[in-house]
């Protein structure tokens, strides 16, 4: 499949890919593998913070940076939440037009 030339080119065509001739079914479970593993992220994130919370007592500083890092790695798993929900499928609709 060739390349498109906006965007990151060699994700879109092969999300494109994906869609056309792997079929909607097969994406679909990807998404879902991966909205699963970002639930599993999250969880962890949520635990990670509570302990930050119980031991920040003790070191202060550190828990701080602690939460800071944690407080980031939650601002990205809203940001891949976002494209899966949202872009992913813009994405294929869009391969599907430019290849017809």
């Amino acid at each position: 499949m060739g390349k498109r030339k906006r965007g990151n080119e060699e994700f879109d065509s092969k999300l494109g890919e994906v869609f056309l001739f792997g079929g909607e079914a097969r994406a679909e479970k990807a998404a879902k593998d991966l909205s699963s593993n970002l639930k599993l992220t999250r969880r962890i994130n949520d635990i990670l913070r509570k302990e930050v919370s119980k031991q920040g007592k003790f070191v202060p500083e550190v828990a701080s940076e602690l939460d800071q890092a944690l407080h980031e790695v939650e601002i990205l798993l809203q940001e891949a939440e976002r494209i899966l929900y949202q872009d992913v499928r813009k994405i294929a609709s869009d391969f599907k037009k430019s290849t017809n």
